[in-house]
C-alpha cells in the first residue's frame, strides 16, 4: 500500500466535503450576506491579509505533504494545493486583483456552487471508493524494474 495514494484518498474526501459544505453555505445564504462578504473583503485590507496568509499556509502545507502526479486523482489533489497557494499569494500581493475576480464571478456564483457540489460529491466518492494500492503506482515510484 502506498502512503502517497492513501493520503490522496484522504485529501480527496476532505476536499470534497469542504467543497460541498462551502458551496451549500453560499447557496443557502441570503443575497445580502454574500453582498456583505464581498464588501468586507473589498474594504478590509486586514481581512484580505488574514485570508491570504491562511490560504497560502494551507496550500504550502498541502504541497509539502502531497506531490503525486501519476494518478488522475493525485493530479487533481496536487493542482488544488497549487490553487490554494497561488490564491493566498494573490491575496497578499495583489488584493485588488482578487476583489475584481470576485466581482467578475459574482453573477455566476449560484450556478458555480451547484456545479461545485457535484464535483465535491465526486471527490468524496473517489476518495471513499478508491484503492490505496492502485496497480502500477508502486512500480512507478520504485525506480527499479523488478520492484514488488
Amino acid at each position: 500500500m502506498s502512503v502517497f495514494m492513501l493520503l490522496t484518498l484522504h485529501l480527496a474526501v476532505a476536499l470534497g466535503v469542504y467543497i460541498v459544505v462551502a458551496s451549500l453555505a453560499m447557496l443557502l445564504a441570503p443575497a445580502d450576506r454574500i453582498d456583505r462578504l464581498y464588501e468586507e473583503m473589498r474594504d478590509s485590507p486586514g481581512l484580505m491579509l488574514a485570508f491570504g496568509v491562511f490560504a497560502f499556509a494551507i496550500g504550502a502545507v498541502w504541497l509539502m505533504v502531497h506531490r503525486e502526479w501519476i494518478t488522475p486523482l493525485g493530479i487533481v489533489i496536487s493542482v488544488v494545493g497549487w490553487i490554494f497557494a497561488v490564491e493566498g499569494v494573490l491575496m497578499l500581493v495583489a488584493p485588488a486583483v482578487m476583489v475584481r475576480l470576485f466581482a467578475v464571478f459574482r453573477p455566476i456564483l449560484r450556478p458555480a456552487c451547484m456545479v461545485a457540489i457535484v464535483i465535491g460529491a465526486l471527490l468524496v466518492l473517489a476518495g471513499l471508493t478508491g484503492r490505496a494500492d492502485a496497480p502500477g503506482y508502486a512500480l512507478a515510484h520504485c525506480g527499479f524494474p523488478n520492484c514488488p
